[in-house]
C-alpha cells in the first residue's frame, strides 16, 4: 500500500479532483439515480465550485503517489457542520482513506464551530453503511432532492468513530 498524505486542496488541481469525484460518482452513485440526478451533481462537483477560494479551508485531499486519490469537504447546512462531499478512487477503497478524511473534516468542523454538537451528511445508498461504521446514525428517511437519493445522517461530536 502506497503512503497516503492529507492536505487542503490547492489552487490548480480542481480539474483533476473534479474528474476523481465524477469517476467515483458515476460508478457508485449514479446507477441508482433518477433522470437528471447526474446533471445536478455534475454542477455541484464542477472545478469552479470545488476550487472556490472560500471553500479551500474546508476541502481535504488525500494524496498517494503524487496524485489525489480522495477528497472530502465540510460546509454548513442549516447552521450545522455538514459533510457535503466525500469520494475515494475505487482502487483505494478499504485502506482507511475515507475514514481519515471524515476524521479530518470533523476536526475542521470543531475548529470552525467549537459550539457545534453534531455533524450531518446526506449519505447516498452506497455510502450509508460506511457512515454508520464511523458513528453516523440516520436522522430521517431516504429522500430524493435534485435527482440525488440520500439518507440524512448525523453524528454527535464526541461519538464519532473515525
Amino acid at each position: 500500500m502506497a503512503e497516503v498524505t492529507y492536505r487542503l486542496i490547492r489552487s490548480g488541481e480542481e480539474e483533476e479532483i473534479s474528474r476523481l469525484v465524477m469517476r467515483a460518482f458515476d460508478e457508485f452513485v449514479a446507477p441508482d439515480l433518477p433522470e437528471g440526478g447526474r446533471e445536478h451533481f455534475n454542477e455541484y462537483a464542477s472545478p469552479a465550485r470545488l476550487g472556490a477560494p472560500e471553500r479551500r479551508r474546508e476541502t481535504v485531499v488525500a494524496v498517494s503517489g503524487g496524485r489525489p486519490v480522495g477528497v472530502g469537504r465540510i460546509g454548513r447546512r442549516n447552521e450545522t457542520p455538514h459533510v457535503d462531499l466525500l469520494f475515494v478512487e475505487k482502487e483505494m477503497h478499504g485502506q482507511g482513506i475515507a475514514r481519515e478524511l471524515v476524521r479530518r473534516l470533523v476536526d475542521i468542523a470543531r475548529e470552525n464551530d467549537p459550539a457545534a454538537e453534531r455533524v450531518t451528511v446526506n449519505a447516498t445508498r452506497y455510502a450509508v453503511p460506511f457512515y454508520a461504521r464511523v458513528g453516523f446514525e440516520p436522522s430521517g428517511e431516504e429522500q430524493t432532492v435534485g435527482g440525488i437519493i440520500s439518507t440524512p445522517m448525523e453524528v454527535r461530536l464526541g461519538e464519532e468513530r473515525a
